[in-house]
């Protein structure tokens, strides 16, 4: 058995090394496919990284208290602001836990523009952050971009200033030094500083992403804007971060306090964050999975053409006693190994590639996306790299099967194996059986949180009902159980349907390529001999085509999405305003 495994590796090693252009096409194709899946794994895996690793700072400490349940909505006054009692109760019980607080008043009822003399430009609808300079935020300091590393307690120092994002900057044309109109307030305010947009950015506040934000010194807005401002958030950042029990200790402290508030924690966000990224991670990967398909097909083509190069070959080997089962092993054996090298080359690449993805990902999410080396990513890409290349080598193997010893006897005739009917049915089915258990697999994590959700939600609270004492009891419903579909299932029904509208295109393509097949030469040789080699195997090009179409594709998909879902916002808040 040694022996056989040691003679298909060297039977592989050597095809290898002696297919020149085809076996670097092969291994390219294979390379590109990999590292695209590594790079888009990367960049899901740096977003939640970076979703999870910033609930801290987006809650303001630990928990973040707000005034109301109410969040306030776009365009609207927020929540109503603490009571002096309540914010001095509040912010005891903090001092007693030995927690940093910061209070502060936060909504989307401020408007500004830039002011040039007489001219004024069109007002901006900002996120607006009346704060304490000194205590905002507990959890890091907030430096400038301009001008560069000032904190912003040295920006804010009680007078009329305003320190703004950098996409609010770009959009009024507004920069340090120049003077702003700020809704409500007499005076011009300064533009003291400018900060990064992803400051006050997060899945949960995208609008600060589109429309930008603004500081502003609360006790210098109480004189100069509206002598009722207070705050309405109070953030707590504790010594020692809580554990999940003892921070609902501190909710139920709270809401004895002010039990109007909502408190969100940073385990409200993090299982929150978690899910988004999981959803986001998957949808990514599923999108690049047509990158790597194309190294499939590259591959699947590539070995096609060396078996039908090679048929002399491989009908000697089977002369000298080589089963058609040890054939198969044969060109599986090259297969694997081509499959080896593209991708660990790609692991490579990958690595490279996922420097430029995370810069991407930054610009389209408005979030910093910390770079390193995954190994998740390198494992996942490598083994889905393995799998596919395996998966589309099956079609060059049956063919391989397909060569008879006999032709051995007529060498100089043109010998063309090719599969029957009911082989490429077969194959077909189980390219798609295998393909779709690949994208089951990628999605069950989100089905699975999808699961969760709607088991949480199957019972709930209905309507109030009197018991024997006559006092009100909450009635619990037991919601209908949500059923949800195997996503294995779903994922061969997906790939299924992919094929039957990629069939659809390789029909107008294999149209196409022959209508152009039968264009004039206008006696250019060079015209004519490419014609002709378009109509030789229409069905390949046209296959080869369908890849490079399904490749640009998946990876547009994913441009398109996040440039798209910016423009639609924009539009959606533009045609309300």
């Amino acid at each position: 058995m040694t022996e056989r495994l040691g003679f298909y590796f060297r039977y592989a090693l050597r095809n290898i090394q002696r297919g020149g252009r085809w076996t670097a096409l092969a291994v390219l194709c294979i390379t590109a496919g990999v590292a695209t899946v590594v790079a888009l794994r990367s960049m899901g895996l740096a977003i939640g990284d970076t979703l999870t690793n910033n609930v801290r700072i987006e809650t303001k400490g630990d928990l973040l208290i707000r005034s109301s349940e109410s969040s306030g909505g776009f365009g609207g006054d927020g929540d109503q602001p603490f009571t002096p009692a309540q914010l001095q109760q509040l912010q005891a019980w903090a001092e007693t836990k030995g927690a940093k607080t910061t209070a502060f008043m936060s909504g989307r009822n401020v408007q500004i523009t830039k002011a040039d003399g007489e001219r004024f430009g069109r007002p901006s609808f900002i996120g607006s952050y009346f704060i304490d300079p000194q205590t905002y935020p507990p959890t890091h300091d907030i430096r400038a971009l301009d001008p560069p590393d000032v904190p912003l307690a040295e920006l804010l120092t009680g007078g009329d200033e305003v320190v703004i994002s950098d996409n609010l900057a770009s959009q009024s044309g507004l920069a340090v030094g120049d003077k702003a109109r700020v809704s409500g307030a007499e005076p011009l305010y300064e533009v003291r500083g400018i900060v990064s947009a992803a400051e006050e950015t997060s899945a949960t506040n995208f609008l600060n992403a589109f429309f930008g934000f603004a500081y502003f010194d609360l006790a210098n807005a109480q004189t100069a804007i509206d002598a009722e401002f207070a705050p309405n958030r109070l953030g707590v950042l504790f010594a020692d971060a809580p554990s999940q029990d003892q921070m609902q200790v501190y909710i139920d402290e709270v809401a004895q306090i002010a039990p109007q508030a909502s408190v969100t924690t940073t385990f409200d966000l993090l299982q929150r964050y978690q899910q988004i990224a999981q959803y986001l991670g998957d949808f990514i990967v599923v999108m690049g999975l047509g990158a790597l398909l194309i190294g499939g097909v590259g591959i699947m083509n590539t070995m096609l053409v060396l078996v039908r190069r090679r048929t002399n070959e491989i009908a000697a080997v089977k002369t000298f006693g080589l089963k058609a089962s040890q054939v198969a092993a044969l060109f599986f054996t090259e297969a694997l190994m081509l499959g080896l090298i593209g991708s660990l080359l790609g692991l490579i690449a990958g690595i490279g590639l996922s420097v430029i993805v995370n810069q991407y990902g930054s610009i389209a999410l408005r979030q910093q996306l910390v770079w390193q080396i995954y190994p998740e990513a390198l494992l996942f890409g490598f083994t889905l790299g393995m799998i596919v290349t395996g998966i589309f080598g099956v079609a060059p193997i049956l063919t391989a099967v397909r060569v008879r010893p006999n032709i051995i006897l007529r060498p100089n005739e043109n010998h063309l194996a090719a599969l029957g009917i009911l082989q490429s049915i077969a194959l077909l089915v189980f390219v798609t059986i295998s393909l779709g258990l690949i994208v089951g697999h990628i999605v069950r994590p989100s089905f699975d949180l999808i699961r969760q959700g709607a088991a949480e939600t199957q019972t709930a609270p209905s309507a109030l009902v009197i018991d024997d004492d006559d006092e009100p009891q909450r009635a619990i419903s037991q919601n209908a159980p949500v059923s949800l579909p195997s996503p294995y299932a779903l994922g061969v029904i997906g790939v299924a349907l992919a094929f039957v509208c990629f069939a659809v295109i390789i029909a107008i393509l294999w149209l196409i390529i022959f209508l152009i097949s039968k264009l004039p030469a206008f006696g250019s040789v060079t015209l004519r001999l490419a014609l002709r080699n378009l109509s030789t195997n229409r069905l390949r090009t046209a296959t080869t085509l369908l890849a490079l179409i399904a490749g640009m594709l998946s990876l547009s998909s994913i441009a398109f999405a996040a440039e798209g879902a910016v423009q639609l916002q924009v539009e959606q808040f533009t045609r309300a305003f």
